[in-house]
């Protein structure tokens, strides 16, 4: 079974917005423009392409994100998947096991009585539910149904 950190996965944080706008917006502040002695237009150029870049790495790492938490998800929901199958897996045994049972009930009961109908012979009819819940209990099962075919 996935653990609960697997199930919860961290979306991440922000992060790469950061540089890609320090590496345009510093050209912005009025003094260090003067100081380094550079256009203002390449800076401005600077400043609108570290945002491009910056949002290429925020969508990037966001799409990564998804991509993880879909992907803790989907082993959450197979873990839960494989308990449920194996749920399922034993009642379909059980239920495989009583249909074997009930089978050979209806052959030695077809064996041992006389004058059946056709409609038992071919399953559309019920076995006479008395018999089959003697025979049940007889073979010390505990289970019964309304209606036995």
């Amino acid at each position: 079974m996935a653990s609960v950190s697997t199930c919860r996965p961290s979306l991440g944080s922000g992060g790469p917005l950061v540089p890609g706008l320090a590496a345009g917006a510093i050209g912005l502040i009025p003094n260090v423009a003067a100081d380094i002695h550079v256009p203002r237009v390449v800076w401005v150029v600077l400043c609108v392409s570290g945002l491009v870049i910056a949002q290429f790495r925020v969508f990037d790492g966001v799409r990564r994100d998804r991509d993880r938490y879909k992907e803790a998800a989907t082993a959450c929901r197979g873990a839960g998947t494989q308990q449920l199958t194996s749920v399922q897996l034993e009642a379909a045994r059980e239920q495989q096991r009583r249909s074997v049972l009930l089978r050979r009930l209806k052959n030695e009961y077809v064996l041992s009585h006389d004058g059946l109908t056709p409609q038992l012979l071919a399953g559309t009819a019920p076995l006479p539910k008395e018999w089959v819940n003697e025979r049940l209990a007889a073979l010390g099962e505990s289970w019964r149904q309304d209606a036995y075919y």
